[in-house]
């Protein structure tokens, strides 16, 4: 295989009991597991701290990759991100010089193919972001040279409510403020700034320390589309607003749909994404010490259409509800 950075890599194939990590897909909306196995990098033992517990960090275009935090073997080490190829069951750790600069998950994504690691990091004084590029493989790292970009989106820092990867655009997301677009394969990347739809960052301003609002509000893919869906209480219920991202010329929002909901779902339930063959399905995460469920949503009947558990032996009840943690 030709890497997009031009280097050939060869892709390893091996027996099921010699593989990194193996993964259990499923068909959406059903729950796929990911089991990672130890090496002399990563703990594979059960922790009770749930800051501790690995996670997806960030998935490329496809999904054929993605973007491990682990816990390292020994905790001197500080950072353990794994880049897992789903096809081959092979993970290659990223170099510790890597890992040591990646300061923020919710800042990271992964474009091309998934080997190359991008973070948007601000700088100090917030006039600026930094962007750091990083190509992977075969355990070594080959970094292009950060681009210092000029920061759109005003005296508010930014949110760093996850990275979507769509085509070969990366869209940085803040759920108050808005998308920061860029193309980080370009040979000179650049920051296009997107508002988030009229009215909403307006009605955001007065919780934009509300960690919660990652719980109500989401940007995700479906079909093809970058959806953004916000919940709002509205009397005893609530209305749910999507709209997509229209890309030809300058980008701007449509409205897609307009919704007012009585169900007590929406009471506690955590909004996740859309779901990624179906637009008007919403996926909601109910959470909950005894049980916790994937509940598929369909917007059109007002009906739940879908559960799935989202219990996972030795996952502390309290990780489920990290949003930030449980993006994808």
């Amino acid at each position: 295989m030709v890497t997009d950075h031009g280097e050939e890599e060869v892709i390893e194939v091996r027996q099921p009991e010699e593989v990194d990590f193996a993964v259990e897909w499923r068909t959406p909306l059903a729950v796929s597991t990911i089991t990672v196995r130890g090496s002399e990098h990563v703990s594979a033992v059960p922790v009770a701290r749930r800051d501790d517990f690995p996670y997806v960090v960030a998935v490329a275009n496809d999904a054929a990759v993605f973007l491990l935090r682990a816990r390292p073997l020994h905790v001197d080490d500080g950072l353990a991100y794994l880049l897992c190829n789903a096809g081959t069951g092979v993970a290659t750790l990223v170099p510790s010089e890597v890992a040591h600069r990646l300061l923020r998950a919710g800042n990271i994504g992964l474009a091309g193919s998934g080997h190359l690691v991008v973070e948007l990091q601000p700088l100090p004084g917030g006039a600026a972001v930094l962007l750091e590029r990083f190509y992977v493989w075969s355990n070594t790292a080959y970094e292009e040279h950060p681009v210092a970009l000029v920061y759109p989106g005003g005296d508010r820092p930014w949110g760093s409510h996850g990275v979507v990867a769509h085509g070969r655009l990366l869209f940085f997301v803040d759920l108050v403020q808005g998308l920061l677009i860029c193309d980080p394969l370009a040979e000179t990347p650049e920051l296009r700034f997107v508002r988030l739809p009229e009215g909403s960052a307006t009605a955001a301003a007065a919780h934009a320390d509300d960690v919660g609002i990652s719980k109500r509000r989401c940007v995700s893919v479906s079909e093809g589309m970058l959806l953004y869906v916000q919940l709002d209480e509205h009397g005893e219920g609530v209305v749910i607003r999507t709209w997509t991202l229209k890309m030809d010329g300058a980008p701007q929002w449509e409205p897609k749909s307009e919704v007012q909901s009585q169900s007590s779902l929406f009471r506690s339930a955590v909004l996740a994404l859309v779901h990624p063959r179906k637009p008007d399905v919403l996926c909601l995460g109910v959470i909950s010490g005894v049980c916790s469920w994937l509940v598929a949503f369909d917007l059109h009947t007002q009906r739940i259409v879908q559960t799935e558990p989202l219990a996972l032996p030795g996952v502390p009840t309290g990780m489920l509800s990290l949003v930030e943690k449980n993006r994808y």
